[in-house]
């Protein structure tokens, strides 16, 4: 008969992570120990599987999908999250039979808070092809609960990563760009501050028809010339960035919509200054949220940078330029680092729903209350049954 690990004290947890870029799957064997009220973890392996071009060009173009198709790709989504984490196990040197939970964030197809949101990425094929206790679409229950379904990182932000008065500021560069900062017992401040790679690698996308995905070490941005002026008219004209949290958006606002978006307000004979504009909106957007919401909470002494953006040197360095005089680093902590730190943070997450705890930050997503995350799906139960 099959058991829930719900009794002990440390627990094997495999997170894995498709973040809104569509690039692969984040995969991170997360070592979670609940012997104390503080939980520490600590990453054992992680690995990055790149999505097929045919994978790509499905999640790309997400949003012409019919109802046959999410469900196929809902499916074959799961196929591929479960020999990601088969991989991973194998790279480890661990069974299946060694593994206490599967956590998987899916891939978000569509987010648009507080009305719905949509992850593919079936758990139950997961839970069948890798013979692991899965859990799967963490965040339905925070809209169910009146939130925005995201940020849900925060949790552990503020668990591992940037406690309550550190002053430390945790950022995370995905397709979306998002903040965490704990300035004291009492306060988390989270939220989406706007595009992270999204609008970059639209653009990207977009003038290379396809070819390229993003721009590689920000090289591209770096050799164009950002219009302040076109940076400006895009920020003014978007409510998006002036709005309080809780809010959370998604790559259908911040990516091809948004390019297109940009590209009315000027038309760009150099994909340079295209790019350069997209990544100067990137940073601009990142420094201002923290300057509106952020700063005037407590003082900052650092921020910690992860996600993919966190290997662009042109937003970082712009980033920077806004930020001047704090520090900001990548992030490299109990082997989490800025390429599994989404994938390892949901690992802790599935533990927290495993032991009926809530993950969500009803502060950060604007939920009414607490809420546990996830939904189980079970492996078939070897052996006779009673």
């Amino acid at each position: 008969m099959l058991r829930l690990p719900v009794d002990k004290s440390s627990l094997i947890c495999l997170g894995m992570m498709s973040g809104t870029s569509g690039d692969g799957i984040d995969t991170a064997i997360v070592h979670v120990d609940l012997s104390n009220a503080q939980w520490t973890a600590r990453v054992q392996a992680s690995q990055t599987h790149e999505y097929t071009q045919e994978m790509q060009h499905l999640l790309d173009n997400a949003d012409r999908l019919g109802v046959a198709d999410v469900a196929e790709a809902n499916f074959l989504l799961g196929q591929r999250f479960a020999d990601a984490a088969l991989d991973t196990m194998a790279e480890a040197g661990l069974s299946p039979d060694q593994i206490d939970l599967i956590a998987s964030h899916g891939h978000t197809l569509y987010h648009d808070p507080p009305q719905c949101t949509l992850q593919v990425g079936e758990g139950s094929v997961i839970a069948e092809r890798t013979g692991c206790l899965t859990v799967s679409d963490f965040r339905p229950a925070d809209l169910a609960a009146g939130g925005q379904g995201a940020p849900l990182v925060p949790r552990i932000d503020a668990l591992l990563f940037c406690p309550p008065g550190s002053g430390i500021v945790a950022v995370n560069l995905g397709g979306i760009a998002n903040v965490t900062y704990c300035p004291d017992g009492d306060n988390v401040i989270a939220f989406d501050t706007g595009p992270g790679n999204a609008l970059i690698d639209a653009a990207i996308r977009d003038l290379s028809k396809g070819a390229r995905r993003y721009d590689k070490n920000g090289a591209l941005a770096a050799s164009g010339d950002a219009d302040e002026a076109a940076v400006e008219r895009f920020i003014q004209s978007d409510n998006y960035f002036r709005r309080p949290a809780p809010k959370s958006t998604g790559r259908h606002y911040f990516g091809d919509a948004a390019l297109r978006r940009l590209q009315e307000i000027r038309q760009f004979s150099r994909i340079e200054d295209l790019v350069a504009t997209a990544t100067r909106i990137t940073a601009r957007t990142l420094v201002e949220a923290l300057d509106a919401w952020v700063f005037p909470a407590g003082p900052v002494k650092k921020v910690l940078v992860s996600g993919g953006g966190a290997h662009n040197a042109t937003l970082l360095s712009a980033i920077r330029a806004g930020l001047a005089g704090v520090p900001v680093e990548p992030l490299s902590q109990d082997g989490f680092t800025v390429e599994n730190k989404e994938a390892g943070a949901f690992a802790i997450l599935g533990a927290m729903t495993l032991r009926g705890i809530p993950g969500n930050v009803p502060a950060a997503t604007g939920a009414g209350a607490p809420a546990i995350l996830g939904k189980l799906s079970f492996p078939h139960v070897k052996g006779p049954q009673r």
